[in-house]
C-alpha cells in the first residue's frame, strides 16, 4: 500500500448532477497523486465504493460532504474560498453562472467532456 499523501492542499471535486463520470473520478484521483493533495468531495449522488477504495488504495486522504440538494456554483465559491488548503477545485461543467467563477481564489479545472475523448 502506498504512503498517505498528508499534504495540507486539497483538491475540491464537486458533483453537480444526478449521475456521476466515471472519468471524472478517475481524473480527479491522477490529479491528486500528481500534485499531491487530498481530495474533499462535494456531492448530492451515490458515487460507487470503487472510488473510494480506489482512493484508499493510492494513499490519498479524502472527506466528503453530501448534501441533500444539488451544489450551487455560490455554494461551491464560498467553500472553496473559505478552506485555505484547496489547491484547485474540479467540476463537470461550468453551470450557468459561468462569471461567478471569476470569485474563486484557486485554479479552476472544468472536465466537461471527458466521455466524449
Amino acid at each position: 500500500m502506498p504512503p498517505q499523501l498528508h499534504s495540507t492542499r486539497r483538491v475540491l471535486l464537486a458533483i453537480y448532477g444526478p449521475e456521476v463520470n466515471l472519468r471524472l473520478l478517475k481524473y480527479t484521483l491522477h490529479l491528486c497523486q500528481r500534485i499531491q493533495a487530498g481530495l474533499e468531495v462535494l456531492w448530492n449522488v451515490n458515487l460507487p465504493d470503487q472510488f473510494f477504495q480506489d482512493l484508499s488504495k493510492a494513499g490519498i486522504v479524502y472527506q466528503v460532504t453530501r448534501n441533500k440538494t444539488p451544489w450551487k456554483e455560490d455554494a461551491v465559491i464560498k467553500y472553496a474560498n473559505s478552506h485555505p488548503a484547496i489547491a484547485v477545485v474540479v467540476v463537470d461543467s461550468l453551470g450557468t453562472a459561468m462569471e461567478q467563477w471569476n470569485q474563486l481564489e484557486c485554479p479552476l479545472v472544468v472536465a466537461k467532456g471527458l466521455d466524449e475523448q
